[in-house]
């Protein structure tokens, strides 16, 4: 039982000294944010994060952000608007 105990331990310090060794997302460089323009070309091949003001519970034009990796694995975000879509906005 204790040489089970032993070998449970050393197996499981080794997945701890091994994730230890993978680069941690945040230690990548800061990202510029950029404003979107209409007509902008975007190279999107990954999208990371998206978030925002909540567009389906708002009316009117409200805030979101987007970070994605382009085709060269670079990291780019960028600000938009949408369109609301909560409950009582009228659809004319």
């Amino acid at each position: 039982m204790k040489r089970l105990v032993f070998l449970l331990l050393v197996s499981l310090s080794g997945f701890a000294m091994a994730d230890s060794q993978v680069p941690d997302q945040a230690a990548q460089p800061a990202v510029k944010t950029e404003q979107y323009e209409y007509g902008m070309k975007l190279d999107v091949h990954n999208p990371v994060t998206h978030y925002g003001s909540n567009y389906r519970t708002s009316c009117g034009v409200v805030p979101a952000r987007m970070t994605y990796e382009d085709s060269q694995g670079q990291r780019h975000e960028i600000t938009y608007t949408v369109a609301g879509m909560g409950w009582g906005c009228s659809g004319s």
